[in-house]
């Protein structure tokens, strides 16, 4: 028995499944993974297995595992590691690395091994904390406080290098049972120290406020149910990030902010006197360059990083470093529900005032259109919506109707990254073969990651893939127009045909050049995976959006 039997143990207690790219350097770790008989997923391309992984630990906000070898495998899963980073993604990469006898050659050496690469300093900024062990017991250590630290506090990934000799080592039954500790690996609480003068001072400054909105981000995702509650039950007016959509879906809610968000969730933030942000970083992508009309509210931020508070980029009266949950709990029952009917009137009018600007004027097919009927069609079904990176992103959540009881978004925020939609879509899948998944992606994204469709088939899986083509990397194209009165490289794509790459995947491919409900019924309904290629208008645009120098109440609108 090798040590990595240990890894094997604790991945198979903690989740089952081990997301791969194979490789010559985790040969022993599959080996010892293969006899506990952990289900293996098998990606084409070492991204398209770091994906996967990212679905499962995002679905059920929990550590997931990917293994890739050293090289190029380790260097290729980077970005992966990057959005996990940026996302607050609990995710443990084990990379296979050389030797510790090559390790230990000189270190002016540009590379002390095959394909060896020196992966923990490259991904050192990016993760929570990364480990190489060099003997049994670092690496029992290591794989166990990966666990903890992945999921612990803001989640995030952890890296351990794994050297080929250190993976091969030897050990009984007993040294296993003496190394593996599963009772450690249990969640704990975190105790907070948080002054009640400053709970109290937070909702003085509530329930004193004329114009008080919540504006809600990707941190109470996990809590979701239990802030929806809160927020009804205290009846504020509530907007949030493109991360924090879905929390909320009901009369409180007014729609995200930010670059390319509603116009008026936007206004209405510019109005309010009061903000509380509960799971928001208010990045630049959030509030816009101009924030001091922001500075000159109150702003009440609650977050579990220390550093988001500590370095925010707007002014808050009060920082709080705790759980949502922690929040709701001690502030919960001293909040006042007033009615605030002046203001809910003013945001009546913002909302009427406001409108998306997004048509384009050549041929093809409006993504506004298509879009809302596929918003139509999905209202009874369980759902999960992926998307790559790019305009299409941005329509998807300005036309389907998130809520996290019945539809759910996963995208790459932070990061930003094109080819996330369809191996998300299929890991997604795979986890929960009753729900609906379906993958929206842009002609651009889709390329990035398109071999896995080939996983689609070797899984059997009814994925549905939405392929928005406008033969553009619109959202660049876009602001290089704006920018620069010109789109070199971005404004006119040659595509190959979308339809043969699929079927020759073996997947059903439908092609619609104009708005047809009946072809998109055939796509949706099919009971097998099946794309859905759209020719959408080659210059319908982001509009509104947020640029760089405007106030939140005034935002670039389209002219043609």
């Amino acid at each position: 028995m090798y040590a990595t039997a240990i890894i094997s143990k604790i991945i198979k207690e903690k989740s089952g499944n081990l997301y791969i790219y194979p490789g010559g350097t985790i040969a022993p770790l599959l080996h010892e993974c293969k006899k506990d008989n952990i289900n293996f997923i098998v990606s084409k391309h070492e991204q398209g297995a770091g994906y996967m992984a990212l679905s499962e630990a995002l679905l059920y906000h929990r550590p997931s595992f990917l293994t890739v070898t050293s090289g190029p495998g380790a260097t290729n899963i980077i970005t992966t590691i990057a959005d996990a980073y940026y996302d607050s993604v609990p995710l443990i990469i084990l990379t296979g690395q050389v030797g510790t006898a090559d390790l230990n050659r000189s270190s002016k050496l540009r590379q002390r091994g095959f394909q060896e690469v020196p992966i923990i300093n490259m991904t050192q900024e990016i993760t929570k904390k990364v480990f190489q062990p060099r003997n049994i017991k670092e690496l029992s250590d290591a794989i166990h406080d990966a666990y903890i630290i992945s999921n612990l506090n803001r989640k995030g990934p952890v890296l351990i290098d794994l050297p080929m000799d250190i993976q091969l080592q030897d050990i009984t039954d007993k040294e296993l049972e003496n190394l593996l500790n599963l009772s450690k690996l249990t969640k704990k609480d975190i105790q907070y120290n948080i002054p009640s003068k400053l709970i109290d001072a937070s909702i003085d400054i509530i329930n004193n406020s004329k114009k008080p909105i919540f504006l809600i981000g990707g941190g109470v995702q996990e809590k979701w149910a239990e802030v929806r509650e809160f927020i009804k039950k205290i009846n504020i007016p509530t907007i949030s990030s493109l991360r924090g959509l879905g929390v909320l879906e009901d009369k409180n809610f007014h729609g995200w902010i930010g670059h390319t968000g509603t116009p008026w969730a936007n206004e209405i933030l510019y109005e309010a006197d009061t903000v509380i942000v509960l799971g928001s970083r208010l990045d630049v992508r959030q509030t816009g360059t101009q924030i001091d009309v922001l500075n000159k509210k109150n702003v009440i931020h609650i977050d579990i990083d220390k550093n988001e508070l500590e370095e925010s980029r707007i002014d808050s009266n009060i920082k709080l470093n705790l759980s949502i949950s922690k929040y709701i709990e001690l502030a919960e029952l001293k909040i006042d529900i007033l009615k605030r009917e002046e203001w809910k009137e003013a945001i009546k009018c913002i909302k009427s005032r406001n409108n998306y600007n997004d048509v384009g004027s050549q041929n093809g097919i409006n993504p506004k259109d298509i879009l809302e009927y596929i918003n139509q069609i999905i209202q009874d079904k369980k759902t999960y919506i992926t998307t790559g990176v790019g305009s299409h992103q941005h329509w998807v959540a300005r036309y389907i109707q998130f809520d996290n009881q019945r539809c759910k978004l996963f995208t790459s925020a932070g990061h930003g990254t094109m080819g996330f939609s369809l191996p998300v879509a299929i890991g997604l899948k795979n986890l929960e073969l009753d729900t609906q998944v379906i993958c929206i992606d842009g002609d651009g994204s889709f390329q990035m990651n398109i071999q896995e469709l080939a996983l689609i088939k070797e899984l059997n899986l009814n994925v549905k893939i939405l392929l928005l083509d406008n033969s553009r990397l619109g959202i660049v194209s876009q602001f290089q127009k704006i920018t620069f009165d010109d789109d070199p490289t971005t404004g006119d794509i040659k595509n190959p045909d979308f339809i043969a790459i699929a079927q020759a995947y073996g997947i059903e491919a439908y092609s619609i050049k104009k708005l047809d409900t009946d072809t998109i019924d055939k796509w949706i309904f099919s009971n097998k995976s099946s794309l859905l290629h759209v020719s959408i208008k080659h210059d319908t645009p982001i509009s509104p959006m947020l640029l760089g120098g405007q106030n939140l109440n005034e935002m670039w609108q389209y002219e043609g």
